[in-house]
């Protein structure tokens, strides 16, 4: 009888070391996939007819990756996924459906008009079916490892829990581990108490290399991941407070008055998040019990690209280097040798129309060749 109450005593102490959590009924949960971007700086793998988010990066594409990671969310079968995008790009996501992603449906915008008319559109579109929804916004060129999907819907639960009680929205922070140039970084505040949300002081575009390297010296500064939160009505009410033109515009195309077209042309982080957050409406959450890459360039994209193959003994370009190493390569023939002598940082893509040569430091400058197609969208058509 005493082993057994040791025993019970043991399991009770291991059940109460799980947290529970206050969350908002799953039936009144939204997670919208941003997945409207060109991903230019990704070119020429991605194209205007397969924009980065469906290519394979390793065994599925970044939007199907997108879906699979929310699913350890409590009752995740009875949230509400949707997929923001534009109508050009709708069919490639009704493919996927048919091939089994598991979403409720799209959010279509006419044209593209940024993020902020598109992330207005989805909360109008939303709050017209629930009017309680909670809603959370997730970018679709984020890579997170599959061994930390757990790990991220913990921060899911934290998050949820926060809008929950709170009446302002809660962005994500990753603790930066190197001086990242291509983000923009998140400046925060202690708040009072054991709190892990933070307040915002102000956010900062992306930095030099200089200053990308004092923001990692400093305690409280955060890569800014473009996944935030919060519920609808609030959302709402900060994009009519702050965007008043934009808010008119997209009500208007939502109410068949007004042409999508029209409605203010901005991202979301200049009208609605730096104003909100000097109006203390924010609220920033640090994590770093998983791991994060934005798959913002060529130079990230084949560096996950290549470690997977390897990892799998998956078929990958034969390399070789001669007095110089860290060149990165791709090509659409998996046998195809590639040599590199006496260079290093580079970035090759060979496609079988377009090949890439770039250094790897300058990776976030390849958008620069498709805006220079784009110059002549007839001519270089076939490029694009």
């Amino acid at each position: 009888m005493k082993k057994a109450a040791i025993l019970f005593l043991g399991f009770f102490s291991l059940c109460s070391s799980f947290r529970t959590y206050a969350l908002p009924k799953p039936e009144h949960v939204y997670w919208v996939i941003l997945a409207g971007g060109g991903g230019t700086r990704l070119w020429p793998l991605s194209r205007a007819d397969k924009p980065k988010q469906f290519l394979n990066l390793t065994d599925s594409s970044l939007i199907e990756q997108s879906v699979e990671r929310l699913k350890s969310y409590p009752h995740f079968n009875e949230t509400n996924v949707f997929v923001s995008t534009s109508r050009d790009q709708a069919a490639h996501v009704y493919e996927n459906m048919d091939n089994g992603l598991e979403i409720k449906g799209t959010i279509e915008e006419p044209g593209r008009r940024d993020t902020g008319p598109a992330i207005l559109l989805a909360v109008t579109t939303i709050m017209k079916q629930d009017p309680d929804a909670y809603i959370m916004f997730l970018p679709s060129d984020p890579y997170i490892p599959k061994e930390n999907y757990h790990a991220f819907s913990d921060t899911l639960k934290d998050v949820m829990e926060a809008v929950d009680t709170e009446d302002k929205l809660v962005l994500l922070g990753k603790k930066p581990e190197y001086p990242a140039t291509g983000f923009g970084y998140i400046e925060y505040r202690q708040l009072g108490g054991e709190s892990k949300l933070k307040s915002i002081a102000r956010f900062h575009e992306k930095p030099n290399l200089e200053r990308a390297s004092h923001y990692l010296q400093q305690d409280n500064m955060l890569w800014n991941m473009g996944m935030f939160a919060g519920k609808a009505k609030v959302f709402d009410e900060l994009f009519r407070k702050y965007a008043p033109r934009m808010y008119a515009g997209v009500k208007g195309y939502a109410n068949g008055t007004l042409d999508y077209m029209d409605a203010e042309k901005k991202s979301v982080d200049f009208p609605i998040m730096e104003p909100a957050s000097l109006d203390n409406q924010l609220l920033v959450l640090p994590v770093d019990s998983f791991s994060w890459q934005d798959v913002g360039n060529i130079d990230v994209y084949l560096g996950i690209k290549n470690n997977f193959l390897k990892s799998f003994g998956l078929p990958q370009n034969p390399i070789v280097s001669f007095k110089r190493h860290s060149n990165k390569a791709l090509s659409h023939k998996s046998d195809k040798m590639i040599a590199f002598v006496g260079v290093e940082g580079l970035c090759v893509v060979d496609t079988d129309n377009a090949l890439l040569i770039a250094k790897c430091n300058e990776a976030e400058n390849v958008k620069q060749v498709v805006d220079r197609l784009s110059e002549q969208p007839k001519k270089y058509a076939p490029y694009l």
